[in-house]
C-alpha cells in the first residue's frame, strides 16, 4: 500500500511537470508563431507595395514584375489578369476616384487591339518636387517641375523644366505712382532711376504681358550663392500621355497591401484642359 502511494504521488509530480513543461512549451512557441506570422504578413505587405516608380510602369504595362513573380512562387494556381494589377495601382482610400472612371481607365488602357504601355521617355509625364531650401539664412519652400531629357549620345538625365518659390516672385505693386509716365521719351528716359531705386515696385513698370519666369532667378540666386539645398520633403508624378486623362502618382507608406506608389488622383481631361493643368502644375495647392 505504501509502495502504492508512493507511485501515485510520483505519477501524479510526473504529471506535473510534463504538463508544467508543456505550458512553457505552448508559452515560448506562441511569441515565435506571433512572430512567423508578422514575417509572413511583411513578405507579402511588401511584395504587394509599389516600393518605386519604376515598379509602378512595369506592373502598369504587364511586365515580370516583383508581385507577379511572387504570386506565382506561393499561389502557383492562380493567374493575375492586366486588369488586377492595374487595379492594384489605385490608392483605394483616395477621395480624389471615381469607381466608374477609373474603370473606365482601366478598360481604355487594357483594350484588345492596341493596349497602352507607359515609357520612361514618354514626353508627357513629370516629377513635382517639393524642397527645402535656405533663401538668404531663412527656411523657404521651392517646387520643381521636372522631366526626363534623352541625349544625343542615347543617355537620359532629369532637368529642371520650371520652378516656383514665393522668394522668387517679383513684388506686387501696391503704388499707383510706380510707373514711366507717356512723357518719358521727351526727357530722354531719365525717371527710369526710379526702377533702379525702387526694386520692389518693378512691376508696374513692366509691360502687362510680362511673364514672371522664375527659373532664370533662380539660375542667378544659385550664382550669387543666396539659395542653399536642404532636403526634398514631397514628390508627386503627373502622367499626360493616356488620351483622355491626367492621373498623379503619390507614395504611401503604411502597413498595408496597398501602399508604395498608387494613382491617388484620376481626370478625364481634353487637350485644353491638361494644358490648363500645366499652366498650374507648380502651384503648392495642386
Amino acid at each position: 500500500m505504501i509502495h502504492k502511494t508512493k507511485y501515485n504521488f510520483l505519477e501524479l509530480k510526473n504529471t506535473k511537470v510534463i504538463s508544467g513543461v508543456v505550458l512553457i512549451l505552448l508559452f515560448l512557441c506562441f511569441p515565435f508563431a506571433s512572430q512567423a506570422q508578422l514575417y509572413a504578413d511583411h513578405e507579402e505587405n511588401f511584395a504587394y507595395e509599389v516600393k518605386q516608380i519604376d515598379e509602378f510602369f512595369e506592373r502598369f504595362n504587364n511586365e515580370n514584375t516583383l508581385i507577379k513573380r511572387y504570386l506565382s512562387n506561393h499561389y502557383s494556381q492562380l493567374e493575375v489578369s492586366r486588369e488586377e494589377l492595374l487595379k492594384s495601382l489605385f490608392n483605394f482610400q483616395s477621395p480624389y476616384i471615381r469607381p466608374e472612371e477609373a474603370l473606365r481607365f482601366i478598360e481604355q488602357v487594357h483594350q484588345q487591339e492596341n493596349p497602352l504601355r507607359l515609357s520612361f521617355y514618354d514626353d508627357k509625364w513629370f516629377a513635382k518636387v517639393k524642397a527645402s531650401v535656405l533663401y538668404e539664412g531663412k527656411e523657404r519652400e521651392l517646387f520643381l517641375l521636372m522631366s526626363v531629357q534623352e541625349e544625343q549620345n542615347g543617355g537620359s538625365k532629369w532637368v529642371i523644366e520650371e520652378v516656383f518659390a514665393d522668394f522668387l516672385l517679383a513684388p506686387a505693386v501696391k503704388d499707383s505712382t510706380a510707373f514711366l509716365n507717356p512723357m518719358s521719351h521727351a526727357t530722354d528716359f531719365m525717371g527710369l532711376n526710379k526702377v533702379f531705386e525702387n526694386p520692389e515696385k518693378v512691376k508696374g513698370y513692366l509691360s502687362s504681358d510680362y511673364q514672371d519666369d522664375q527659373l532664370p532667378k533662380l539660375v542667378m540666386e544659385l550664382q550669387n550663392k543666396k539659395v542653399s539645398f536642404r532636403e526634398v520633403e514631397d514628390i508627386s508624378y503627373h502622367f499626360l500621355q493616356v488620351d483622355g486623362w491626367i492621373f498623379t502618382v503619390e507614395d504611401f507608406q503604411r502597413q498595408e497591401k496597398n501602399a508604395g506608389w498608387l494613382i491617388n488622383r484620376l481626370m478625364p481631361a481634353n487637350a485644353t484642359e491638361k494644358k490648363a493643368y500645366m499652366e498650374t502644375l507648380l502651384q503648392p495647392e495642386i
